[in-house]
């Protein structure tokens, strides 16, 4: 397995915070390694999740809107997270009023 960029490393590729020289290297990388492509899809998904849940606030929050507003699959991606989330809490407040 190759040594990957950490979980906060990859946050902040994801939100656009990093060097240019390192995204094109995790760019190049996402694209040749499946592994890595997966591990970062992994860290995407857990991203736009706690954006979802209110858990990033500050600057995370504002670099998160500002870069999924970016591009149609980014904001494709962030409606349905929110779709699921609302779902979830409807069907959780349902269960509890049963």
């Amino acid at each position: 397995m190759t040594d990957y960029p950490d979980h906060d490393r990859l946050t902040r590729y994801l939100l656009g915070s990093l060097p240019a020289e390192e995204v094109e290297r995790l760019d190049e990388l996402s694209i040749a390694d499946n592994e890595f492509a997966a591990e970062l899809s992994a860290v995407e998904n857990d991203l736009v999740d706690a954006y979802v849940r209110g858990e990033l606030a500050g600057d995370a929050a504002a670099q998160f809107r500002s870069a999924y507003s970016s591009t149609p699959k980014r904001r494709q991606k962030l409606a349905f997270a929110e779709t699921l989330f609302s779902f979830q809490l409807r069907a959780g407040a349902a269960a509890a009023a049963a």
